[in-house]
């Protein structure tokens, strides 16, 4: 066997062991509440309806659809479609790798390990549609700097963009770094003329296809989450509420991206930061790469940091998947390049691998929590508002009264049915309530979303309800409940602490 097929092989050999470490947590995983969002949209597509006429969605439904094709009565299925869709990136930058440092080397391995065992894998293991979206990224990456310089390939990158921006929007960051790679030669504006052109069909065919669906409700998401990004309303509504008020302080909306970039790369993960930016002089001078892929890794990095600092209105921790992969091509070389004399840096670099990826290993694999109550509600025959969809999913329930989104201003979900009528309010969705008696109403500790959501105004009307109609997952989530708005006591007594035990990654 050559060199170059014992690498292919070791590539596969990791791939398997990222997918033996993972997949049989995929069902306990701690959950992010926009994943039973997803899910719960999904199940309601299988149901023959129709997202933003029927209910309410905040990203295009493109995922959605894609989770609507799976089994919708627990996480771990769209879970495991996001698995393999990261195993499947982490082969792309395998091979991308394989382009900087040559087939014979070794170095293409440790950029894939870098990239499957960072701990922010966690957000690429979930019914969300990071790991999709990263991957039709990379497939586009990779038309673009194939060998051959015909349209086809460039055509079929602005397909593969566009399908990652209508999964996720988060890619249209990589746009501008495609243009700034691409466009110094006139055959690479060409290349990127067919590319902008592919995009501008498939989205603007989406769009219009979404906007006759929705009877133009999709059009109207649109108009506002574009309004929203550029007057940054997002913390001044979590203000509003006793959970979020206590756990953000007086932080804006940059101090709340700050912040979520510290929780990202804050010990194993910060040696990807520091290798990346080691590894960016290494790649400068690399007399071996193209000046396109050395522009094109650099800009990717570049304007994913602009657009979560300047575009979007608060930058999440699990949008920091975006960085991976540049992150894991260029601390493979800087490592590479430590390790070159060979003696002791090698073994010094053997050991900060090994450290990396068990690290990462234990962090996502300890990120797990207990489903049994909400599973236990299955049967349950009354529609359940929990104030998280993931209860509805696993409990396989309805959602009164239309709350699938956050219920957050300046949108959450319409709740009269009628499309593009994005507004809510606690006082719009009290009224639902008592129109809909037989409509029960879940507590639980699931996640902190559940708790800091409930203002003042669902507060008071919860807890005047027949305590038949209200359901207590657990005596936690009843201490917890009852300790948001205490007789006589400050609003908002649940404590940073406990808002953050609930669930960290809100």
């Amino acid at each position: 066997m050559t060199r170059e097929r014992r690498i292919h092989v070791g590539a596969w050999l990791v791939i398997g062991a990222f997918a033996l470490l993972y997949a049989p947590v995929l069902d306990s995983l701690q959950h992010i509440i926009d994943e039973g969002q997803n899910v719960y949209a999904a199940r309601r597509i299988q149901h023959g309806e129709v997202p933003f006429r029927d209910f309410f969605l905040q990203q295009p439904p493109l995922y959605v659809y894609a989770v609507a094709l799976l089994p919708t009565s627990h996480l771990w299925p769209a879970r495991l479609l996001s698995l393999l869709a990261a195993a499947a990136t982490g082969y792309g930058v395998f091979r991308l790798g394989r382009r900087i440092f040559g087939a014979d080397s070794t170095a293409p391995l440790v950029a894939l390990a870098l990239f499957l065992f960072s701990g922010l894998q966690y957000y690429e293991l979930l019914a969300m549609p990071n790991a999709c979206m990263l991957l039709l990224a990379l497939v586009a990456a990779w038309l673009l700097l194939a060998r051959s310089r015909g349209r086809g390939p460039a055509v079929a990158a602005g397909v593969c963009l566009a399908l990652a921006i209508l999964a996720k929007p988060l890619a249209l960051a990589l746009y501008p770094a495609f243009l700034c790679a691409f466009g110094g030669d006139p055959a690479g504006r060409r290349r990127l003329l067919s590319m902008t052109a592919a995009m501008a069909v498939v989205g603007l065919g989406a769009w219009a296809f979404w906007h006759v669906q929705s009877d133009g409700a999709f059009t109207e998401l649109v108009r506002l989450q574009g309004s929203r990004m550029l007057r940054r309303p997002t913390i001044e509504s979590y203000r509003e509420l006793p959970g979020f008020r206590t756990w953000i302080d007086d932080a804006s909306a940059l101090g709340f991206t700050f912040r979520a970039y510290r929780d990202a790369f804050l010990g194993a993960n910060g040696l990807l930061v520091l290798g990346g930016l080691a590894g960016i002089p290494v790649l400068l001078r690399g007399a071996q790469v193209r000046r396109e892929e050395r522009i094109l890794w650099i800009a990717w990095l570049a304007f994913s940091l602009l657009f979560s600092l300047l575009v979007w209105d608060v930058a999440y921790e699990h949008y920091h998947v975006l960085y991976l992969p540049p992150l894991a091509l260029l601390t493979a070389l800087s490592l590479r390049r430590f390790a070159a004399p060979g003696g002791w840096r090698r073994a010094v670099c053997a050991g900060l691998l090994l450290a990396f990826a068990a690290a990462g290993v234990l962090s996502v694999r300890l990120q797990t929590q207990d489903y049994a109550p909400a599973l236990a509600l299955r049967g349950e025959r009354a529609p359940l508002l929990a104030f998280d969809p993931t209860v509805n999913v696993l409990s396989e329930t309805g959602i009164p009264c239309g709350v699938v989104g956050f219920p957050l201003p300046p949108y959450g979900r319409h709740l009269d049915g009628r499309g593009g009528d994005f507004e809510s309010s606690a006082e719009l969705l009290v009224r639902c309530l008592e129109a809909t008696p037989e409509a029960r109403i879940a507590i639980h500790h699931l996640s902190g979303l559940a708790f800091v959501m409930i203002d003042r105004t669902l507060y008071d009307y919860i807890t005047r309800q027949d305590p038949q109609r209200v359901v207590f997952l657990t005596d936690r989530a009843r201490e917890l409940f009852l300790g948001l708005y205490p007789p006589g006591g400050a609003d908002g007594a649940v404590r940073q602490g406990d808002v953050r035990l609930l669930d960290p990654h809100f």
